[in-house]
Protein backbone atom coordinates (compact mmCIF):
# COMPACT_ATOMS: atom_id res chain seq x y z
CA UNK A 1 0.00 0.00 0.00
CA UNK A 2 1.42 3.36 -1.02
CA UNK A 3 1.48 6.23 1.44
CA UNK A 4 -0.96 8.90 0.30
CA UNK A 5 0.81 11.91 -1.20
CA UNK A 6 -0.79 15.30 -0.84
CA UNK A 7 0.33 17.76 -3.51
CA UNK A 8 1.25 21.22 -2.32
CA UNK A 9 2.99 24.03 -4.17
CA UNK A 10 6.52 25.06 -3.25
CA UNK A 11 5.30 28.57 -2.42
CA UNK A 12 2.91 27.02 0.05
CA UNK A 13 5.80 25.10 1.56
CA UNK A 14 7.66 28.33 2.13
CA UNK A 15 4.67 29.62 4.00
CA UNK A 16 4.92 26.68 6.36
CA UNK A 17 8.29 27.81 7.68
CA UNK A 18 6.63 29.37 10.71
CA UNK A 19 4.90 26.17 11.79
CA UNK A 20 4.72 25.78 15.54
CA UNK A 21 7.21 23.41 17.13
CA UNK A 22 4.55 22.25 19.60
CA UNK A 23 2.36 19.20 19.14
CA UNK A 24 -0.80 19.91 21.16
CA UNK A 25 -2.23 16.39 20.90
CA UNK A 26 0.99 14.79 22.03
CA UNK A 27 1.47 17.30 24.81
CA UNK A 28 -2.04 16.80 26.12
CA UNK A 29 -1.90 13.01 25.96
CA UNK A 30 1.69 12.62 27.09
CA UNK A 31 2.47 10.62 23.95
CA UNK A 32 5.67 10.78 21.94
CA UNK A 33 5.61 13.96 19.82
CA UNK A 34 6.81 12.10 16.72
CA UNK A 35 4.26 11.29 14.05
CA UNK A 36 4.62 8.44 11.64
CA UNK A 37 3.74 7.93 7.99
CA UNK A 38 3.91 4.24 8.48
CA UNK A 39 0.95 1.93 8.60
CA UNK A 40 0.54 -1.82 8.49
CA UNK A 41 3.24 -2.39 5.85
CA UNK A 42 6.11 -0.87 7.83
CA UNK A 43 6.11 -3.42 10.66
CA UNK A 44 6.88 -6.25 8.21
CA UNK A 45 9.01 -4.20 5.84
CA UNK A 46 12.35 -5.08 4.28
CA UNK A 47 14.66 -2.12 3.64
CA UNK A 48 17.09 -2.06 0.69
CA UNK A 49 19.96 0.42 0.35
CA UNK A 50 20.55 1.44 -3.28
CA UNK A 51 24.08 2.44 -4.32
CA UNK A 52 22.94 4.13 -7.53
CA UNK A 53 26.39 4.80 -8.94
CA UNK A 54 27.44 1.16 -8.76
CA UNK A 55 24.08 -0.54 -9.16
CA UNK A 56 24.25 -0.78 -12.95
CA UNK A 57 26.95 -0.29 -15.60
CA UNK A 58 25.20 2.97 -16.56
CA UNK A 59 24.82 4.16 -12.97
CA UNK A 60 21.62 6.08 -13.74
CA UNK A 61 18.04 6.42 -12.55
CA UNK A 62 16.75 5.00 -15.82
CA UNK A 63 18.96 1.91 -15.60
CA UNK A 64 17.80 1.34 -12.02
CA UNK A 65 14.18 1.02 -13.16
CA UNK A 66 14.69 -2.39 -14.75
CA UNK A 67 15.61 -3.87 -11.35
CA UNK A 68 12.40 -2.80 -9.60
CA UNK A 69 10.29 -5.91 -10.39
CA UNK A 70 13.14 -8.12 -9.17
CA UNK A 71 13.43 -6.18 -5.91
CA UNK A 72 9.68 -6.35 -5.39
CA UNK A 73 9.80 -10.13 -5.85
CA UNK A 74 12.66 -10.25 -3.33
CA UNK A 75 10.25 -8.90 -0.72
CA UNK A 76 11.63 -5.35 -0.59
CA UNK A 77 9.16 -2.74 0.64
CA UNK A 78 11.31 0.35 1.15
CA UNK A 79 14.19 1.57 -1.01
CA UNK A 80 16.76 3.97 0.41
CA UNK A 81 18.62 5.79 -2.36
CA UNK A 82 22.09 7.03 -1.47
CA UNK A 83 22.40 10.82 -2.05
CA UNK A 84 21.08 11.84 -5.46
CA UNK A 85 22.39 15.41 -5.33
CA UNK A 86 25.58 16.72 -6.97
CA UNK A 87 28.77 15.91 -5.04
CA UNK A 88 31.69 18.22 -4.38
CA UNK A 89 34.86 17.50 -6.33
CA UNK A 90 37.41 15.20 -4.71
CA UNK A 91 41.10 15.73 -5.33
CA UNK A 92 42.61 13.04 -7.52
CA UNK A 93 39.26 11.52 -8.52
CA UNK A 94 36.69 12.09 -11.22
CA UNK A 95 34.03 11.33 -8.63
CA UNK A 96 33.19 13.12 -5.44
CA UNK A 97 31.92 11.41 -2.31
CA UNK A 98 28.11 11.27 -2.70
CA UNK A 99 27.80 12.32 0.95
CA UNK A 100 29.75 15.54 0.21
CA UNK A 101 26.62 17.26 -1.10
CA UNK A 102 27.26 20.36 -3.20
CA UNK A 103 23.61 21.40 -3.67
CA UNK A 104 20.77 20.02 -1.54
CA UNK A 105 18.09 20.73 -4.15
CA UNK A 106 20.03 19.66 -7.24
CA UNK A 107 20.36 16.35 -9.08
CA UNK A 108 23.70 14.72 -9.86
CA UNK A 109 23.81 14.93 -13.68
CA UNK A 110 25.72 11.63 -13.82
CA UNK A 111 22.58 9.94 -12.45
CA UNK A 112 20.15 11.67 -14.81
CA UNK A 113 17.71 14.54 -14.74
CA UNK A 114 15.02 15.56 -12.27
CA UNK A 115 12.53 14.13 -14.74
CA UNK A 116 14.38 10.81 -14.69
CA UNK A 117 14.29 10.83 -10.90
CA UNK A 118 10.55 11.52 -10.78
CA UNK A 119 10.02 8.68 -13.23
CA UNK A 120 11.98 6.33 -10.97
CA UNK A 121 9.92 7.38 -7.94
CA UNK A 122 6.68 6.83 -9.85
CA UNK A 123 7.76 3.37 -10.99
CA UNK A 124 8.79 2.43 -7.44
CA UNK A 125 5.30 3.36 -6.28
CA UNK A 126 3.71 1.45 -9.16
CA UNK A 127 5.48 -1.66 -7.84
CA UNK A 128 3.85 -1.09 -4.45
CA UNK A 129 7.15 -0.09 -2.83
CA UNK A 130 8.19 3.08 -1.01
CA UNK A 131 11.30 5.23 -1.37
CA UNK A 132 13.37 7.56 0.79
CA UNK A 133 16.52 9.46 -0.11
CA UNK A 134 19.67 9.83 1.95
CA UNK A 135 20.37 13.23 3.52
CA UNK A 136 23.38 14.68 5.33
CA UNK A 137 22.00 16.99 8.05
CA UNK A 138 25.40 17.73 9.61
CA UNK A 139 27.67 18.43 6.65
CA UNK A 140 27.94 19.80 3.13
CA UNK A 141 30.56 19.40 0.46
CA UNK A 142 33.37 21.94 0.48
CA UNK A 143 32.05 23.85 -2.52
CA UNK A 144 28.42 24.14 -1.40
CA UNK A 145 27.15 27.68 -1.98
CA UNK A 146 26.33 28.07 1.72
CA UNK A 147 30.06 28.39 2.45
CA UNK A 148 30.08 31.83 0.79
CA UNK A 149 26.47 32.91 1.32
CA UNK A 150 26.15 31.75 4.93
CA UNK A 151 29.65 31.31 6.36
CA UNK A 152 28.23 31.46 9.90
CA UNK A 153 26.36 28.20 9.27
CA UNK A 154 29.60 26.23 9.58
CA UNK A 155 31.63 25.08 12.56
CA UNK A 156 34.97 26.91 12.61
CA UNK A 157 38.40 25.91 13.85
CA UNK A 158 40.51 28.14 16.10
CA UNK A 159 41.98 29.91 13.06
CA UNK A 160 38.53 30.62 11.60
CA UNK A 161 38.52 28.08 8.77
CA UNK A 162 35.62 25.66 8.34
CA UNK A 163 36.09 22.42 10.24
CA UNK A 164 36.20 19.18 8.29
CA UNK A 165 34.05 16.24 9.35
CA UNK A 166 35.58 13.33 11.23
CA UNK A 167 35.82 9.76 10.05
CA UNK A 168 36.80 7.81 6.92
CA UNK A 169 36.18 9.57 3.60
CA UNK A 170 34.99 12.66 5.50
CA UNK A 171 37.77 15.15 4.80
CA UNK A 172 35.89 16.58 1.81
CA UNK A 173 32.94 17.70 3.96
CA UNK A 174 32.48 20.75 6.19
CA UNK A 175 30.61 20.51 9.49
CA UNK A 176 27.38 22.52 9.82
CA UNK A 177 26.55 24.49 12.96
CA UNK A 178 22.89 23.87 13.83
CA UNK A 179 23.05 26.57 16.50
CA UNK A 180 23.33 29.16 13.70
CA UNK A 181 20.23 31.26 13.02
CA UNK A 182 18.47 30.33 9.79
CA UNK A 183 20.17 27.01 9.07
CA UNK A 184 17.38 24.84 10.45
CA UNK A 185 14.63 26.73 8.61
CA UNK A 186 16.54 26.57 5.34
CA UNK A 187 17.14 22.85 5.64
CA UNK A 188 13.52 22.17 6.52
CA UNK A 189 12.37 24.10 3.45
CA UNK A 190 14.73 22.15 1.20
CA UNK A 191 13.58 18.83 2.62
CA UNK A 192 9.98 19.87 2.03
CA UNK A 193 10.86 20.74 -1.56
CA UNK A 194 11.82 17.11 -2.25
CA UNK A 195 8.53 15.84 -0.83
CA UNK A 196 6.51 18.27 -2.93
CA UNK A 197 8.53 18.15 -6.14
CA UNK A 198 9.22 14.43 -6.41
CA UNK A 199 6.69 12.48 -4.35
CA UNK A 200 9.28 10.60 -2.31
CA UNK A 201 8.06 9.06 0.94
CA UNK A 202 10.69 10.48 3.27
CA UNK A 203 14.35 10.56 4.20
CA UNK A 204 17.20 8.66 5.77
CA UNK A 205 19.21 11.08 7.90
CA UNK A 206 22.82 9.94 7.76
CA UNK A 207 23.61 11.20 11.28
CA UNK A 208 20.72 12.41 13.41
CA UNK A 209 23.10 13.36 16.24
CA UNK A 210 24.43 16.18 14.03
CA UNK A 211 21.38 18.28 14.93
CA UNK A 212 19.64 18.79 18.29
CA UNK A 213 16.47 16.94 19.23
CA UNK A 214 14.47 20.16 18.89
CA UNK A 215 15.30 20.33 15.19
CA UNK A 216 13.95 16.81 14.62
CA UNK A 217 10.81 17.57 16.60
CA UNK A 218 10.16 20.66 14.49
CA UNK A 219 11.02 18.84 11.26
CA UNK A 220 8.70 15.94 12.06
CA UNK A 221 5.78 18.32 12.53
CA UNK A 222 6.77 20.46 9.55
CA UNK A 223 6.93 17.57 7.09
CA UNK A 224 3.93 15.71 8.48
CA UNK A 225 1.88 18.88 7.91
CA UNK A 226 2.58 18.38 4.20
CA UNK A 227 2.23 14.59 4.14
CA UNK A 228 3.08 11.85 6.64
CA UNK A 229 6.68 10.84 6.01
CA UNK A 230 9.06 8.00 6.78
CA UNK A 231 12.11 9.18 8.71
CA UNK A 232 15.05 6.81 9.17
CA UNK A 233 18.30 7.52 10.99
CA UNK A 234 21.68 6.12 10.07
CA UNK A 235 22.90 7.15 13.49
CA UNK A 236 20.81 8.32 16.44
CA UNK A 237 20.96 8.59 20.21
CA UNK A 238 18.42 8.53 23.02
CA UNK A 239 17.43 12.19 22.48
CA UNK A 240 16.86 11.92 18.72
CA UNK A 241 15.41 8.40 18.30
CA UNK A 242 11.85 9.38 19.33
CA UNK A 243 11.44 11.42 16.13
CA UNK A 244 12.39 8.60 13.76
CA UNK A 245 10.49 5.56 12.60
CA UNK A 246 13.62 3.41 12.76
CA UNK A 247 17.37 3.75 13.26
CA UNK A 248 20.29 1.63 12.02
CA UNK A 249 22.01 -0.51 14.65
CA UNK A 250 25.47 -0.30 13.11
CA UNK A 251 27.18 -1.60 16.26
CA UNK A 252 25.78 -5.04 15.44
CA UNK A 253 28.47 -5.32 12.73
CA UNK A 254 31.28 -5.40 15.30
CA UNK A 255 29.37 -7.91 17.40
CA UNK A 256 28.91 -10.26 14.44
CA UNK A 257 32.55 -9.95 13.38
CA UNK A 258 33.64 -10.87 16.92
CA UNK A 259 31.44 -13.96 16.84
CA UNK A 260 32.75 -14.93 13.40
CA UNK A 261 36.40 -14.68 14.46
CA UNK A 262 35.80 -16.59 17.69
CA UNK A 263 36.34 -13.76 20.16
CA UNK A 264 32.67 -13.72 21.19
CA UNK A 265 29.99 -16.37 21.66
CA UNK A 266 26.24 -16.96 21.83
CA UNK A 267 25.90 -15.69 25.40
CA UNK A 268 27.66 -12.39 24.67
CA UNK A 269 25.71 -11.85 21.46
CA UNK A 270 22.43 -12.53 23.28
CA UNK A 271 23.37 -10.06 26.02
CA UNK A 272 24.09 -7.40 23.40
CA UNK A 273 20.79 -8.01 21.58
CA UNK A 274 18.81 -7.91 24.82
CA UNK A 275 20.01 -4.33 25.36
CA UNK A 276 18.77 -3.04 22.00
CA UNK A 277 16.10 -0.38 21.71
CA UNK A 278 12.85 -0.72 19.77
CA UNK A 279 12.70 0.20 16.08
CA UNK A 280 16.22 -0.89 15.18
CA UNK A 281 17.32 -1.67 11.62
CA UNK A 282 19.56 -4.76 11.53
CA UNK A 283 21.98 -5.52 8.71
CA UNK A 284 25.23 -7.31 7.91
CA UNK A 285 26.58 -4.77 5.41
CA UNK A 286 26.12 -1.20 4.24
CA UNK A 287 27.81 0.82 1.48
CA UNK A 288 30.42 2.36 3.80
CA UNK A 289 31.11 -0.90 5.63
CA UNK A 290 31.50 -2.71 2.33
CA UNK A 291 33.91 -0.06 1.04
CA UNK A 292 36.12 -0.31 4.14
CA UNK A 293 35.80 -3.95 5.21
CA UNK A 294 34.91 -5.79 2.02
CA UNK A 295 32.08 -8.22 1.34
CA UNK A 296 30.14 -10.16 3.96
CA UNK A 297 32.31 -13.17 3.08
CA UNK A 298 35.43 -11.13 3.91
CA UNK A 299 33.83 -10.07 7.19
CA UNK A 300 32.13 -13.23 8.38
CA UNK A 301 33.35 -16.12 6.26
CA UNK A 302 31.10 -19.18 6.61
CA UNK A 303 28.85 -17.31 9.07
CA UNK A 304 27.52 -14.89 6.42
CA UNK A 305 24.37 -16.90 5.70
CA UNK A 306 23.52 -17.46 9.35
CA UNK A 307 23.85 -13.75 10.11
CA UNK A 308 21.61 -12.90 7.15
CA UNK A 309 18.86 -15.10 8.60
CA UNK A 310 19.37 -13.60 12.04
CA UNK A 311 18.78 -10.03 10.83
CA UNK A 312 15.43 -11.05 9.34
CA UNK A 313 14.17 -12.65 12.55
CA UNK A 314 15.19 -10.15 15.23
CA UNK A 315 12.68 -7.64 16.59
CA UNK A 316 13.38 -4.86 14.10
CA UNK A 317 13.66 -4.16 10.38
CA UNK A 318 16.15 -6.03 8.17
CA UNK A 319 18.18 -4.12 5.60
CA UNK A 320 20.04 -5.36 2.53
CA UNK A 321 22.88 -3.48 0.86
CA UNK A 322 23.16 -3.42 -2.92
CA UNK A 323 24.32 -6.75 -4.32
CA UNK A 324 24.03 -8.83 -1.16
CA UNK A 325 21.30 -10.95 -2.69
CA UNK A 326 23.67 -12.11 -5.45
CA UNK A 327 26.58 -12.79 -3.11
CA UNK A 328 28.61 -9.65 -3.84
CA UNK A 329 32.22 -10.68 -3.24
CA UNK A 330 34.07 -7.37 -3.52
CA UNK A 331 34.27 -3.92 -2.01
CA UNK A 332 32.59 -1.20 -4.07
CA UNK A 333 34.85 1.88 -4.10
CA UNK A 334 33.69 5.37 -3.15
CA UNK A 335 35.68 7.44 -5.65
CA UNK A 336 35.69 5.41 -8.86
CA UNK A 337 33.24 3.53 -11.03
CA UNK A 338 32.60 -0.14 -10.51
CA UNK A 339 29.43 -2.16 -10.86
CA UNK A 340 27.67 -5.18 -9.43
CA UNK A 341 27.62 -8.41 -11.42
CA UNK A 342 23.99 -9.44 -11.30
CA UNK A 343 23.26 -13.14 -11.58
CA UNK A 344 21.98 -16.05 -9.55
CA UNK A 345 23.33 -16.99 -6.13
CA UNK A 346 21.98 -19.10 -3.22
CA UNK A 347 21.50 -15.90 -1.24
CA UNK A 348 18.89 -14.76 -3.75
CA UNK A 349 16.60 -17.68 -2.90
CA UNK A 350 17.44 -17.32 0.79
CA UNK A 351 16.46 -13.65 0.96
CA UNK A 352 13.36 -14.33 -1.12
CA UNK A 353 12.17 -16.97 1.36
CA UNK A 354 13.07 -14.81 4.35
CA UNK A 355 11.06 -11.93 2.91
CA UNK A 356 8.02 -14.16 2.47
CA UNK A 357 8.39 -15.59 5.99
CA UNK A 358 8.59 -12.11 7.44
CA UNK A 359 5.32 -11.11 5.79
CA UNK A 360 3.49 -14.40 6.36
CA UNK A 361 4.24 -14.79 10.07
CA UNK A 362 2.92 -11.90 12.20
CA UNK A 363 5.16 -12.97 15.09
CA UNK A 364 7.99 -11.30 13.12
CA UNK A 365 6.29 -7.91 13.01
CA UNK A 366 8.31 -5.10 14.57
CA UNK A 367 5.39 -3.22 16.11
CA UNK A 368 3.22 -3.92 19.16
CA UNK A 369 1.34 -6.60 17.19
CA UNK A 370 4.50 -8.67 16.74
CA UNK A 371 6.11 -11.13 19.10
CA UNK A 372 8.68 -9.93 21.58
CA UNK A 373 12.06 -11.63 21.85
CA UNK A 374 11.95 -14.41 24.49
CA UNK A 375 15.41 -15.84 24.97
CA UNK A 376 16.07 -19.55 25.42
CA UNK A 377 19.14 -21.03 27.10
CA UNK A 378 19.80 -24.45 25.54
CA UNK A 379 21.68 -27.14 27.46
CA UNK A 380 24.63 -27.04 27.17
CA UNK A 381 24.84 -23.31 26.49
CA UNK A 382 27.60 -21.34 24.79
CA UNK A 383 27.33 -22.27 21.13
CA UNK A 384 23.66 -21.74 20.30
CA UNK A 385 21.74 -18.46 20.20
CA UNK A 386 18.06 -19.30 20.66
CA UNK A 387 14.81 -17.38 21.01
CA UNK A 388 11.03 -17.63 20.65
CA UNK A 389 8.72 -14.97 19.24
CA UNK A 390 4.99 -15.60 19.32
CA UNK A 391 1.57 -14.02 19.03
CA UNK A 392 -1.79 -15.80 19.29
CA UNK A 393 -1.86 -18.47 16.58
CA UNK A 394 1.69 -17.88 15.31
CA UNK A 395 5.17 -18.63 16.60
CA UNK A 396 8.74 -18.68 15.37
CA UNK A 397 11.73 -20.28 17.06
CA UNK A 398 15.20 -19.25 15.96
CA UNK A 399 18.20 -21.51 16.61
CA UNK A 400 21.67 -20.37 15.53
CA UNK A 401 24.93 -22.26 16.05
CA UNK A 402 27.33 -19.31 16.23
CA UNK A 403 30.45 -21.46 16.21
CA UNK A 404 32.62 -23.40 13.77
CA UNK A 405 31.89 -26.76 15.49
CA UNK A 406 28.88 -29.05 15.59
CA UNK A 407 26.43 -28.22 18.37
CA UNK A 408 24.18 -30.87 19.99
CA UNK A 409 21.83 -29.47 22.60
CA UNK A 410 18.53 -29.88 24.43
CA UNK A 411 16.03 -27.02 24.16
CA UNK A 412 15.12 -27.30 27.87
CA UNK A 413 12.25 -24.78 27.66
CA UNK A 414 8.51 -25.61 27.76
CA UNK A 415 7.70 -22.59 25.55
CA UNK A 416 8.96 -24.48 22.48
CA UNK A 417 6.31 -27.23 22.63
CA UNK A 418 4.41 -27.62 19.37
CA UNK A 419 4.46 -28.85 15.79
CA UNK A 420 6.34 -26.61 13.38
CA UNK A 421 7.43 -26.20 9.80
CA UNK A 422 11.22 -26.25 9.42
CA UNK A 423 12.67 -23.44 7.30
CA UNK A 424 15.62 -25.28 5.78
CA UNK A 425 13.94 -28.61 5.03
CA UNK A 426 10.36 -27.35 4.58
CA UNK A 427 9.02 -30.34 6.50
CA UNK A 428 7.26 -30.62 9.85
CA UNK A 429 8.71 -31.52 13.23
CA UNK A 430 7.36 -31.70 16.74
CA UNK A 431 9.37 -30.01 19.49
CA UNK A 432 9.28 -30.22 23.26
CA UNK A 433 11.48 -29.13 26.14
CA UNK A 434 13.19 -32.52 25.91
CA UNK A 435 13.98 -32.29 22.20
CA UNK A 436 17.66 -32.87 21.41
CA UNK A 437 18.87 -31.20 18.21
CA UNK A 438 22.13 -30.94 16.29
CA UNK A 439 23.27 -28.02 14.15
CA UNK A 440 26.42 -28.10 12.03
CA UNK A 441 29.09 -25.37 12.10
CA UNK A 442 27.40 -22.00 11.50
CA UNK A 443 24.13 -23.88 11.07
CA UNK A 444 20.69 -22.51 11.82
CA UNK A 445 17.08 -23.58 11.86
CA UNK A 446 13.81 -21.70 12.04
CA UNK A 447 10.66 -23.41 13.28
CA UNK A 448 7.37 -21.67 12.58
CA UNK A 449 3.62 -22.00 12.49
Amino acid sequence: MHITIRTISFLALLALTGVSCHHPVAEQSGEDSSKTATDHWFASAVLYEVNLRQFTPEGTFQAMERHLPRLKNLGVDLLCLMPVQPASAHEGSAWGNPYAVADFTGIDPALGTMGDFRSLVDKIHQQGMHVVIDWTPGTTGKDHHWITRHPDWYVRTSDGTPRAADGPDADDRWLLNHAATGLGDSMKTQLAYWISATGIDGFRMDDATAAPAGFWQDLRLYLDAIQPVVLLAGRADSSTRPYFDAYEEVALIDQLEAVADGTSDAAQLALYLQRQQAHAVYFTSRHDINARRGSVFDQYGMAAGLFAVLTYTLDGMPMLASGQEVGLKKALPVYRKDSISWGDHPFNALYDRLGKLRKDNPALRSDSLGGRMQWITPEPSGQVLAFVRDVPGHRIIGLFNVSDKDATFRLADPRVAGTYRRFTYRDREELSAQSVLTLGPWGYQLYSY
